[in-house]
């Protein structure tokens, strides 16, 4: 039995959006990979592949954030942070000289309290 057009076309149509919709999960643009798909199929693909990345990022080491997270699961840090509050954390990491020195410090206030 030979298959029509339409068949063929009602077939592919659901796996290219599949598939766009994979590719755009994994770039963050999940919408725009299943449009894309749809429309463009295998081209779709490469536009959604090879586009931006709008997945959330950490502002320390670049890594991309799970949504929800509190933490970066790559460096440890808190991912969240304003440019003006890591500039004042960064200014604050300057001036001390010492890691060392600075814990020592802190623990002797700690024991005058």
């Amino acid at each position: 039995m030979k298959r029509t057009s339409m068949e063929w076309l009602c077939i592919a149509l659901p796996i290219f959006a599949i598939i766009g919709g994979m590719f755009g999960a994994a770039r963050g643009r999940v919408g725009a990979g299943v449009f894309l798909a749809l429309f463009l199929g295998p081209i779709g693909w490469a536009i959604i592949y090879f586009g931006t990345d709008e997945r959330d990022r950490c502002v320390h080491c670049k890594g991309v954030i799970q949504s929800g997270a509190t933490i970066c699961k790559h460096c440890g840090r808190t991912p969240f942070i304003t440019a003006s509050a890591y500039q004042k954390q960064r200014e604050q990491w300057d001036k001390i000289k010492d890691p060392v020195d600075a814990w020592e410090a802190d623990q002797k206030k700690k024991n005058q309290e």
